[in-house]
């Protein structure tokens, strides 16, 4: 059936103005039948079955087609008008998504017993890359990975999260975590290409729009997912290790005890230990918002917990960021502030402050063994030219 889209219309197999599978171009009523096999009944031609339903109805079965739940499905049809239609907030998932798929394809050990491998893996980035950023866009964010090298940074963040949630894991002087808060989610896709024990679950808390837009993008991971779990099925009795259950939670994160209400609604169980994940998200709460939340999820954790966060951008990155868009005499729109310190990238947090700072707040809310990886230590690690802080806690 077609669709309207911005105006046009487009059969569902095809992109607007290029051929696609079947090798027909549709960008006006032509006349003329697919020559595939066509889904509307008996393959009337496009003149028949556009033209003839008024605009509601037509609107209508835009719904059903392709509908609100399949926004996978439009983004290969067009990206440039799947982009188009995006808040800045979900542009900026994306940049951040493609930031991390290209430095996994970008970055590798350059010795030790995984001399030559990646980082680490981001089998799903695709899925946002290419389905969802216009080459235009990508061209973009290339570019300023030639000038300012703001790939590497999110790679390191990225893998040393990846180590640091695999070390809590296999923490033997604890209870092992059984379920995992990531707060402030995005894109983040560790539920499906981290490997967990049987039965974990992945909480992911963010906003309505981005949980709903992650949501319709992850309908072929979540299938992917799926079937793999029925060719493996059996092998849970073995200790084989699988993907995470992941459960979506809308909530909002700067006000404590609404985002734990909505997590326990979700299934999710206090008194069980829980590994916190807050990539990129505490520096956009205000100082008194992130203590708050610091402290509510220790004092409502069960013993075992863990806690791994970035730190916010410091004031010197704050004075860097505000000179590279006063030099390009732009705001770098879409920029993600998620990538602290980056050169090239807009920042738009709530909290600017120095790790040893952030840390100190971290012991305060009462979390203890508490930890700082500083951006010096992280770069020796990786070689590389940028990196963010993280912090480390225990309950």
């Amino acid at each position: 059936p077609p669709c309207v889209e911005l105006g046009r219309i487009v059969h569902p197999r095809h992109q607007y103005g290029r051929a696609r599978s079947c090798g027909w171009m549709v960008d006006r009523c032509t006349g003329a039948a697919c020559r595939n096999p066509c889904p509307w009944p008996s393959r009337q031609p496009l003149s028949a079955c556009c033209y003839q339903l008024p605009p509601r109805r037509l609107l209508q079965q835009r719904r059903t087609v392709i509908g609100s739940s399949s926004m996978a499905q439009a983004a290969a049809l067009d990206p440039e008008s799947v982009w188009d239609g995006l808040t800045d907030v979900e542009r900026t998932c994306l940049q951040v998504a493609y930031m991390r798929w290209r430095g996994s394809r970008l970055y590798r050990w350059e010795s030790g017993p995984h001399a030559g491998e990646p980082w680490y893996s981001d089998p799903y980035g695709d899925l946002w890359a290419t389905g969802c950023i216009p080459a235009s866009q990508q061209q973009i964010l290339d570019q300023h990975e030639k000038e300012a090298k703001v790939f590497v940074l999110g790679a390191v963040r990225t893998a040393e999260l990846d180590h640091q949630v695999q070390v809590a894991m296999a923490d033997a002087a604890g209870q092992q975590p059984q379920q995992m808060v990531i707060i402030g989610a995005g894109t983040d896709t560790r539920a499906y290409r981290l490997s967990w024990p049987p039965g974990f679950v992945v909480y992911e808390v963010d906003t309505e729009q981005v949980t709903q837009f992650k949501n319709r993008v992850m309908q072929a991971a979540d299938k992917q997912m799926q079937q793999q779990q029925q060719q493996h099925e059996g092998q849970a009795e073995t200790g084989r290790q699988q993907p995470a259950r992941r459960v979506a939670v809308v909530a909002d994160a700067s006000n404590a005890r609404d985002l734990w209400s909505k997590l326990v609604s979700s299934g999710f169980d206090p008194s069980e230990p829980t590994l916190y994940l807050l990539e990129g998200f505490i520096g956009y709460l205000t100082v008194s918002a992130g203590n708050a939340l610091l402290s509510h999820l220790y004092g409502h954790s069960a013993v075992g917990s863990h806690i791994i966060m970035t730190a916010p951008p410091s004031a010197a990155d704050r004075a860097r960021s505000a000179a590279v868009a006063a030099k390009n005499g732009s705001s770098n729109e879409g920029g993600s502030g998620e990538n602290a310190g980056a050169p090239g990238i807009q920042l738009h947090h709530a909290t600017f402050e120095e790790p040893i700072d952030t840390l100190a707040r971290l012991c305060a809310a009462g979390w203890q063994r508490c930890e700082l990886l500083d951006a010096d230590q992280l770069r020796a690690k990786y070689n590389a030219e940028h990196a963010q802080a993280l912090l480390l806690g225990k309950k």
